[in-house]
């Protein structure tokens, strides 16, 4: 056996309080970092799925596209599902508390 060995296995036995306190460190370090990836983790999946509960499960979004894009975009065989979004504009709102914006986007 190595005389390093020898040494660090006398060392542990002369110091067993030390040896004991040095363990229970590093089972509790290695506890702590598990327990912080796993919090990271599963945070990061609520976040995933509130984005897609609160703004719907797409990937892409494209906009100002004419209208032979947009016919090329619906004929696409790699695109599973497209949807078209369009402001209307403003409307006059008759009982707006705000005099300064009388009106509803």
């Amino acid at each position: 056996m190595n005389i390093l060995h020898q040494y660090t296995f006398q060392s542990l036995k002369v110091n067993r309080r030390r040896t004991l306190f040095t363990g229970m460190g590093i089972v509790i370090s290695v506890a702590m970092i598990t327990a912080v990836s796993v919090f990271a983790s599963s945070f990061l999946d609520y976040m995933e799925r509130k984005a897609v509960y609160e703004t719907g499960d797409w990937e892409l979004a494209y906009s100002d596209l004419n209208e032979t894009e947009i016919q090329y975009l619906n004929t696409d065989k790699q695109v599973d599902h497209t949807f078209m979004v369009d402001d209307l504009g403003y409307a006059v709102l008759p009982e707006s508390q705000n005099e300064y914006k009388p009106y509803w986007f």
